[in-house]
């Protein structure tokens, strides 16, 4: 997807809003005999009430662990060693297992990368959508299944009633990913988690459920926190951005400041290398190097070994996050 920003349609939301999530030094690690990764190293984020936020970066930048945390979903042997997570001022980390099973899946929603895996191949999809609705609204399974073939067609899945008796390899892979909405919109949660909602989908069926995604928005009022690899979806539909590498938040800001005046290298080297429609290149920018060993990771500032602006200082000292423009980024270059 080509980076098109698009001003008129993306709503103003900065002012009078309210903090529904708020991350706070968040540190998630793995351990083995061998080594400790550190997945995620103490990030700060928020997400307002009604606010698509894009969290961006590469594979292994630490964008989904992020998200399993906000979900109480970090198992061995991965474990959260430090920081909070404030849900409407209520740390989630404090919360019981118990507790964060009534939270999942009614207040907060996640809609997982790949919805042929994520779906039970045994049960229907008006069984899998009516668990939901069973077990956090105490519905009768015959309300259930009523409210399921209204969120089918909620959806946008034509001929709902059918579709309701059918299983998942009887569906295309739009449809299930629309179904994988169903679910999380069932119990009408304050909070979607969209982890690369349009994963192995065709750029047809992208753009179907990017559009999807933020009618519900405006229908529902839900903030949307979107995971992806792809500035493109960003540039879409979110009104802010986040991008990640090696565990951290380099920058975030309001999306046309990011993208239009990006305060630090590494997002810069991201946005060149996507192709321009309006010109004609024999070789895309690439950035150089590798990402570093998350157990292993360089003194300084995580980017230094691939950044042609490093100075004496990248190397040796980590830059803390500050306003830079109208974003905040963690950056010495503009120091």
């Amino acid at each position: 997807m080509s980076l098109t920003l698009d001003r008129n349609s993306r709503q103003d939301r900065s002012s009078n809003q309210g903090i529904l999530l708020s991350i706070e030094h968040l540190a998630v690690r793995f351990s083995s005999r061998e080594r400790t990764v550190h997945a995620v190293n103490g990030i700060d984020l928020s997400i307002n009430d009604g606010e698509i936020l894009g969290l961006v970066g590469e594979s292994g930048s630490g964008k989904s662990v992020t998200a399993l945390s906000i979900m109480g979903l970090i198992r061995w042997p991965g474990k959260i060693t430090g920081g909070r997570i404030l849900f409407k001022g209520e740390d989630l980390l404090g919360k019981s297992k118990r507790e964060m099973r009534g939270i999942r899946g009614d207040r907060i929603a996640m809609i997982f990368q790949d919805p042929a895996t994520s779906l039970n191949p045994v049960l229907t999809i008006g069984e899998q959508i009516a668990e939901i609705l069973i077990y956090h609204k105490n519905l009768a399974k015959a309300d259930a299944l009523r409210k399921a073939e209204e969120m089918l067609d909620v959806v946008r899945i034509p001929n709902p009633e059918r579709r309701l008796k059918e299983y998942p390899h009887q569906l295309s892979g739009g449809m299930k990913q629309r179904v994988m909405i169903a679910i999380a919109l069932a119990c009408h949660p304050e909070l979607i988690i969209a982890d690369e909602p349009t994963t192995a989908l065709d750029v047809t069926i992208q753009s179907q459920i990017l559009d999807l995604l933020k009618d519900l928005r405006n229908q529902y009022g839900a903030s949307i926190l979107v995971i992806t690899h792809d500035i493109g979806i960003v540039a879409e539909m979110a009104d802010r951005v986040a991008v990640m590498y090696c565990g951290k938040i380099l920058g975030q800001g309001d999306t046309d400041s990011v993208l239009m005046n990006p305060a630090h290298p590494y997002i810069s080297a991201l946005i060149n290398a996507i192709p321009k429609l309006d010109e004609e290149r024999e070789t895309l920018d690439a950035i150089p190097g590798t990402v570093p060993n998350l157990s292993k990771l360089p003194r300084g500032c995580s980017f230094s070994p691939r950044c042609k602006y490093a100075k004496e200082i990248c190397f040796d000292k980590e830059p803390e996050a500050r306003r830079i423009g109208k974003m905040i980024a963690s950056c010495w270059l503009n120091g």
